[in-house]
């Protein structure tokens, strides 16, 4: 006879996923954000037709699709974090 799990016992380390900053942000895009996007490997990564460096390559996301947006959601080889956003242009 087998002994069932306890289901109060804590997870294995690392068993937990860790989130990505850009759920907190939502997978819906939201207007006037700008966001840094990074590649986890440090040749870079190509996703929803944009290079994203290791360093990291910001992004407003007025210029990306709904289509891009999730992508680059979607992708665990990225990871999103919220950026600051630039100073208004003045004329």
């Amino acid at each position: 006879m087998s002994a069932k799990p306890n289901s109060k016992q804590a997870p294995a380390a690392g068993a937990e996923k860790a989130q990505k900053p850009a759920e907190a942000i939502g997978p819906t895009k939201p207007e006037g954000l700008h966001v840094i996007v990074s590649a986890v490997a440090k040749e870079g990564r190509r996703r929803a037709g944009i290079d994203f460096a290791h360093a990291g390559t910001p992004l407003a996301l007025d210029d990306l699709t709904e289509a891009q947006w999730e992508a680059i959601l979607a992708d665990p080889q990225l990871t999103v974090r919220p950026a600051k956003n630039p100073e208004p242009e003045e004329d």
